[in-house]
Order: C-alpha cells, then sequence, then structure tokens
C-alpha cells in the first residue's frame, strides 16, 4: 500500500525533515511477547531533529476498550444459548483481549512522563504540536502548491516550520524495530 507524505522546512534556517519518519513496524519486547509502540511525531533535543517519539496518550482510550470488551464477555456469560465451542472460543479471546488492553494500561501508567525518542531513546524530546494535516479538498485543487505554516517552532533556531503536502505515493518496506519494555532500542534498525 502507498502513502503521500509532508515535508517540513524551517523558515529561518535550512532544516528539512518529513513524516515518513513514523512510518514501520515498531515493537517492544517483553518477556518474549511482542506489543506495538504507540508513537507520534516530535522533537529530539539529542538528535537534533524531527523523530518518530513514544504516545501514551491513549489511556482513556485503553480503559474503554477493557469496559467494553469486559461487557461483551459479560454478556456473552450470561447467554444461556451459548452451549457450541465458538462462542466458548469467544469468551476465552475476550478475557485474552481484556488481559492485553490491561497490561497495556498498566505499563502506560507506569511509562507515562517518560516517553522517549524512538530514535536514539533520549527523554530530552519535545512533542510536536503544531498541525500538519491538510485537508482533502484543500490539496487536491493544488496538490503541489499546498502548504502551511503548523505554529511549531524549530528549537534552537526559533524559525518556524512549514509543512508542505506531497502528492507524490511511496511504498516504503523497513525491518520491523525492537525495544525493551523502558523504551531503549534493541536493535540496530531502529538507531
Amino acid at each position: 500500500m502507498s502513502f503521500t507524505y509532508v515535508i517540513f522546512d524551517c523558515n529561518k534556517c535550512d532544516f528539512h525533515g518529513n513524516s515518513t519518519i513514523t512510518w514501520g513496524d515498531y515493537k517492544y519486547v517483553n518477556e518474549g511477547k511482542e506489543t506495538n509502540v504507540n508513537r507520534d511525531l516530535g522533537w529530539c533535543f539529542e538528535c537534533n531533529k524531527l523523530v518518530p517519539i513514544e504516545d501514551f496518550s491513549d489511556s482513556d482510550r485503553v480503559i474503554d476498550l477493557i469496559e467494553l470488551t469486559t461487557k461483551e464477555l459479560e454478556a456473552k456469560a450470561n447467554n444461556k444459548f451459548s452451549i457450541s465451542f465458538s462462542k466458548r472460543d469467544d469468551k476465552v479471546y475476550l478475557i485474552k483481549e481484556i488481559l492485553e488492553y490491561s497490561q497495556r494500561l498498566k505499563f502506560i501508567r507506569e511509562r507515562i512522563g517518560s516517553e522517549k525518542c524512538l530514535m536514539c531513546g533520549s527523554m530530552e524530546i519535545k512533542p510536536f504540536d503544531g498541525d500538519y494535516s491538510f485537508e482533502p479538498k484543500e490539496y487536491m485543487k493544488r496538490p503541489f502548491n499546498s502548504t502551511k505554516n503548523t505554529g511549531f517552532i524549530h528549537p534552537g533556531c526559533g524559525g518556524g516550520i512549514i509543512a508542505k503536502y506531497n502528492p507524490v505515493r511511496i511504498n516504503l518496506e523497513s525491518l520491523p524495530r525492537y525495544y525493551s519494555i523502558d523504551g531503549k532500542p534493541l536493535n540496530s534498525e531502529a538507531e
């Protein structure tokens, strides 16, 4: 599958970056189990560039998923006609889902506030607090000339980061990047 991406430039210096840095397969490895790494765009003061950073802002969503899955399980448990094996398998699946969500919530609560750069492992990061989204109708009219001021100030420079929509579709195939549960890169591809 191919995707479009956004190019970033500073209006004061020669800084250049793009949104593809957050693409790929990022996984935590803990006790032989793999879990997806939620990530977002941010600035790393150690790398001195835009990088993917850990994102733990999904705790409310995880709580909602636990409650929803628990309600589904309760409904199946109270169903008098759940004699078939498939209904039993559904219950087992829902229990496993609840356990996974609960582990994710525990992990988020332990790590929130200690998010790291997924390139170097530094905690000296700043989430990208600008807006680089483009409305479909906006860039369809003039796809090669769609730019916007993101509102993100380039750290150390003071210039503004400008986003430019790139209509070229690319397909990147990347090796998985693995991290310890505390956010440290485990393989050289993450560096």
